[in-house]
């Protein structure tokens, strides 16, 4: 799997007050599990994946990363995790589609469709394991985050702040950047906008900020 703008977008906003323990779920090849291991020194991150090549293609890059020590990668659906650990900071970027035409490429089905992680039970694996005072962010198409929404309110997880995301400045909006704690927010959730390029070819300010760290040509 390449590594796409959505993964970029949310390793780089993703965050939690002095997070300790990070789960990263449907971790793929382990981009946002090392994006937040290197915006982190403290924190140890959790990587999980149901599918096995995806497995080992992020232990691999992980043992060749400089935080190979603080990043654990596990071969299981988030729904059988078995921890006693509860995390400060939980980070996803789901499969969303539901009823496109698959690929016949079967790890790229998983990583893209939701029959293998609906939207409810990851909310519900959420919160079994996040922190009282911890925080989950994930990024979501735009036509879909709002059942998302309501699905995590059922689990008593609450939209915290939201970041709407356009390709270029006359596009619509194409993602919805999120974060859910156990607190219930104010009446009108903190909102910012991002716009991925300026022009063609050319990344915005807010874009180049948010993922310098991590793109070599920005």
């Amino acid at each position: 799997m390449k590594v796409g703008t959505d993964a970029i977008l949310l390793g780089g906003w993703a965050t939690a007050a002095a997070p300790r323990s990070i789960l990263d779920i449907g971790t793929g090849t382990g981009i946002l599990a090392l994006m937040l291991a290197q915006r982190f020194p403290e924190c140890n991150v959790h990587a999980v994946d149901i599918d096995s090549e995806a497995c080992d293609e992020a232990a691999d890059n992980v043992a060749n990363s400089p935080f190979a020590a603080r990043v654990s990668v596990h071969r299981t659906a988030i729904q059988e995790f078995a921890t006693d650990r509860r995390f400060d900071l939980v980070v996803c970027n789901p499969p969303f589609f539901s009823n496109s035409l698959k690929s016949p490429d079967v790890g790229r089905n998983i990583a893209r469709h939701n029959t293998t992680l609906s939207l409810d039970a990851l909310a519900m694996s959420v919160d079994r394991l996040l922190a009282g005072s911890g925080r989950c962010c994930l990024i979501l198409p735009a036509d879909v985050s709002e059942t998302f929404h309501n699905v995590a309110r059922r689990q008593r997880l609450f939209c915290e702040q939201k970041c709407l995301v356009k390709p270029t400045p006359n596009s619509p909006v194409k993602r919805h950047l999120l974060a859910f704690g156990r607190q219930e927010p104010p009446p009108f959730v903190q909102t910012t906008e991002l716009i991925v390029e300026a022009a063609r070819h050319q990344y915005s300010d807010d874009f180049r900020t948010l993922a310098r760290a991590f793109l070599l040509k920005l």
